[in-house]
């Protein structure tokens, strides 16, 4: 299992770096939340909250969390995507739209300015 694991990560190094941000994330957000969530419970705060915004599994609170969450993580995961892609899986061959799109950078970052010039 785990040389099946290593082969697929060593092909697809994209998923390797989404899978351990996600658990990293898991890893730190997970007991900070649980200490929040302690804390409350034995001061009472949690119960006035839960009370208050009527927290139950199709609650407004707690449905758009975790639907906000899950889009930046959709979002997060497509710019990485499109960042991997214009890193590591571009053409090496320098085109000819590339070489004449630098000579028209490369003059017009000469200074702007025409010769014979008042």
């Amino acid at each position: 299992m785990k040389k099946w694991m290593k082969k697929i990560f060593n092909r697809i190094p994209l998923l390797k770096y989404v899978l351990t941000a996600f658990a990293k994330g898991f890893c730190i957000i997970a007991p900070v939340l649980a200490v929040l969530f302690g804390i409350g419970y034995a001061t009472g705060i949690y119960g006035r909250i839960e009370r208050a915004l009527d927290l139950k599994y199709d609650s407004v609170f707690v449905t758009m969390p975790i639907i906000l969450f899950a889009v930046l993580a959709l979002i997060c995961f497509f710019v990485g995507f499109l960042m991997y892609f214009h890193k590591y899986k571009r053409q090496k061959t320098k085109s000819l739209f590339g070489e004449q799109f630098r000579d028209v950078l490369e003059q017009s970052s000469a200074g702007g300015q025409q010769e014979g010039g008042r």
